[in-house]
C-alpha cells in the first residue's frame, strides 16, 4: 500500500492548524504559534528563551502542546507579576544629569514610591529597582513589541 498525501483543505483545515508543538519542536514553531494565534511576534533572542520552557512543559507532561498552552505559560513567565514588582506608575524627568525616575511599584493597597537615576529611562528605572530589591540588573538587550493592533494597544518591552 502506497502512503497517500493529503492536502489539508481536502478535509476542512488549513495548512497553518497542522503545525504541532510538542518536547522535539524548535523555536521557529513556538514563535510561529504566538505571532498567528495571539499577533505576539518574539524577537530571536526571546523565541530561543521561552522554546525551552514550552519544551520543558511538554517533557514533562508528555505529547503535544496547545495554543492556549503555549499562551499560558508565555503569560505565566513574562506578563504575571509579582504583586512586589508590580507597575502602579511612573515619571520620568530630564535634567543635565540624565534621567530621573519617580517609580510606584506594590499593591493596590500598598504602593510603594522608588526613586533612581540613569542616563535613560531603563536604567533609571533598574536604579530604583535595584536599591528597593538589593538586586543588581543587567539589560543586556531591550527590545518592544505591540501586544495588538492599533495607536493604543498594549506593549511588551522585553530585556536580556
Amino acid at each position: 500500500m502506497w502512503p497517500t498525501c493529503i492536502d489539508p483543505f481536502d478535509v476542512g483545515r488549513r495548512y497553518e492548524e497542522v503545525v504541532r508543538i510538542n518536547s522535539q519542536s524548535g523555536k521557529g514553531g513556538v514563535a510561529y504559534v504566538l505571532e498567528r494565534d495571539y499577533n505576539i511576534s518574539l524577537p530571536r533572542w526571546l523565541q530561543i528563551e521561552f522554546s525551552k520552557t514550552v519544551q520543558r512543559e511538554a517533557e514533562t507532561n508528555g505529547g503535544e502542546i496547545d495554543s492556549l498552552t503555549i499562551h499560558r505559560l508565555f503569560e505565566e513567565r513574562y506578563l504575571k507579576v509579582h504583586k512586589d514588582w508590580e507597575l502602579r506608575g511612573y515619571d520620568l524627568h530630564r535634567d543635565a544629569n540624565g534621567v530621573r525616575a519617580d517609580v510606584t511599584v506594590g499593591s493596590e493597597a500598598q504602593p510603594v514610591t522608588l526613586q533612581g537615576r540613569g542616563l535613560g529611562a531603563v536604567e533609571a528605572v533598574s536604579d530604583a529597582l535595584e536599591q528597593r530589591f538589593g538586586i543588581a540588573i543587567a539589560v543586556e538587550a531591550y527590545d518592544e513589541f505591540a501586544l495588538g493592533e492599533g495607536t493604543n494597544a498594549n506593549a511588551l518591552p522585553v530585556s536580556a
